[in-house]
């Protein structure tokens, strides 16, 4: 990984943030100051922000060249996203507010000028509603700040299962199901513990598969976050194997240290499928799996989807193992006889709500394909919402996923 292009971009993302807080805490120090409350009200928010802002310089350019993930850069993180990311939320706000205001300033400029009388009792205007408004409108803006916390200590670890049954029109195993559990983008170099890898371990085993799948992003940036999960990933005891193909964060291990990731996944048992299949004999049939390395994100074009499903029977299904969920639309579908995708990346957005069983996300925005279970004809993808984070290293409101795929052939009713 060329490690100097990411210093202009943790200074562009400070920037931003000297912008964001700058102009949150203005409008908090305005506020504090009308209602004449005690000065370190202001100077104790601003006093963090300086220092908040010093140690995202220090860490996120330490962190560049650490050797091995750092625990002191996640709690870091942790910090920082408590901090920052609620006033992502409050500023939209507020900038509306001012704009309001600007406006609404235009207007009775203008009115003013063509009718002084008027308005000549303008001195006379009651501000108290205002005012309640105003405090209001800083008591809801704890709320984002709540929710995070909220997040942090409950959503991060705390596993969602998705059971998904489905009836494969060309599957091979005529009696009973085959089970397939699926994670992905555990991101080792954002746990902050072992707690959730090791609970997502047994409750895979628990869940009895036949085929355990990893769809990439197994590490942030460094070979050395493998060692993390390694021994927790060793303990998978699917009955036919474990299965896994690259996310776009694996190739930032440098092209160099490649191989050697894939070797260290392939000693506890995990089989790459870089742009290869495998081909299962179950005593029932044959269950046949493909994966393609990754292409999408930071100009990565290492998929081969043709090469992954060579000598393949296409009359019989195909399960494929493609980490970005873009890649559906323009390779696989009507394009590949390929019945089943899996893919991540997305992580569901890390941030959601619920509104009458509709699932809200900023990345809905992003991407078309984001989180859940897709269908167009006979093809089916499935995006999971991934187990680990990036960048705020937690989750409010999309929880860490375990997919379980009970697959079938059709059921001839008579």
């Amino acid at each position: 990984m060329n490690l100097h292009r990411w210093i202009p971009f943790i200074l562009i993302i400070t920037s931003f943030t000297i912008i964001i807080e700058a102009y949150v805490l203005f409008h908090w120090t305005k506020f504090i100051k009308k209602r004449k409350f005690n000065k370190l009200a202001y100077q104790i928010p601003i006093a963090i922000s300086i220092l908040a802002i010093l140690s995202s310089l220090f860490f996120n350019i330490q962190r560049l060249y650490s050797i091995s993930p750092n625990l002191s850069y996640n709690f870091f993180l942790i910090f920082s996203s408590l901090w920052y990311l609620p006033k992502l939320v409050i500023a939209p706000f507020l900038i509306i507010k001012d704009l309001i205001n600007f406006l609404k300033n235009i207007l009775f400029s203008i009115r003013n000028k063509k009718n002084i009388a008027k308005h000549s009792n303008i001195s006379e205007i009651d501000y108290s509603k205002r005012r309640t408004i105003e405090t209001v409108g800083w008591t809801f803006a704890a709320i984002p700040f709540i929710s995070a916390g909220f997040g942090l200590t409950r959503d991060t670890t705390s596993i969602q299962f998705q059971i998904i049954e489905l009836e494969l029109p060309k599957f091979p195993i005529k009696e009973g199901v085959f089970t397939i559990v699926q994670i992905s983008d555990i991101h080792s170099g954002s746990l902050l513990s072992k707690k959730l890898i090791e609970k997502t371990v047994r409750a895979i085993n628990d869940a009895k598969p036949d085929v355990v799948v990893v769809t990439g992003d197994f590490v942030n940036f460094r070979i050395e976050e493998l060692d993390f999960i390694l021994p927790s990933l060793n303990n998978l005891y699917p009955t036919y194997g474990t299965f896994g193909c690259m996310g776009n964060h694996d190739y930032y291990v440098g092209k160099e240290n490649i191989r050697k990731f894939n070797q260290k996944l392939e000693k506890v048992a995990i089989k790459m499928l870089n742009n290869l299949n495998f081909q299962i004999n179950t005593g029932q049939g044959i269950v046949q799996i493909a994966g393609v390395e990754n292409t999408g994100m930071s100009n990565q074009n290492y998929a081969d989807f043709k090469k992954a499903i060579e000598g393949l029977n296409p009359n019989k299904s195909i399960i494929l193992l493609c980490h970005e969920p873009n890649n559906w639309e323009k390779s696989v579908l009507r394009k590949l006889p390929v019945d089943l995708t899996l893919s991540g990346h997305t992580h569901g957005g890390q941030f959601g709500i619920n509104i009458v069983g509709k699932e809200i996300s900023p990345a809905s925005f992003v991407y078309k394909y984001w989180a859940g279970l897709y269908k167009v004809e006979e093809q089916y993808l499935y995006v999971n919402r991934g187990l680990g984070t990036t960048g705020p290293p937690f989750r409010v409101g999309v929880k860490p996923e375990i997919t379980i795929f009970k697959l079938r052939a059709p059921q001839n009713i008579v």
